[in-house]
């Protein structure tokens, strides 16, 4: 099987890489992953809990076209107690070592003194097939080939 792998120029040793994307980041080929946080904090007025509300939205954007991958409403009641606070962000990208696929994860964080909590909204798996980036789709380099035995 390993034969086979390097045989498609598959290295089983390589290292992908994450890609920081607070607000958007460059995913290779021409895209751009986009993210929009419409969601405001308050507090009660005794300054003890606070609420995130609003929706978090991610997505794909090219020259041609600005595709919606995420669209998620958020509420989350969270303490304010010891600098409690919480957000909702974008993880960083994981991108594998060809830049060919990537794996796309967005979170709401609540974190206080006492420890924290996140709340992960996958998104899912893009795959580069050599023209356009594809939801679930598999990168061109293993479309032909047969299953490694």
């Amino acid at each position: 099987a390993k034969a086979k792998l390097a045989e498609l120029g598959i290295d089983l040793n390589a290292k992908g890489t994450q890609v920081p994307c607070a607000k958007s980041c460059d995913l290779g080929h021409g895209a751009q992953l986009v993210f929009e946080n419409a969601t405001k904090k308050t507090t009660s007025e005794d300054e003890m809990e606070g609420t995130l509300k609003g929706t978090i939205r991610v997505f794909l954007k090219t020259s041609k076209e600005k595709t919606k991958l995420l669209e998620q409403s958020v509420k989350l009641t969270f303490t304010r107690i010891m600098g409690g606070d919480a957000n909702a962000v974008l993880r960083p990208v994981e991108r594998s070592p060809k830049g060919d696929a990537v794996i796309i994860r967005a979170s709401v964080d609540a974190r206080s003194g006492r420890g924290g909590t996140a709340t992960i909204h996958p998104i899912g798996y893009l795959g580069w097939n050599g023209e356009n980036w594809v939801i679930g789709g598999v990168p061109k380099l293993y479309i032909p080939g047969p299953t490694p035995e």
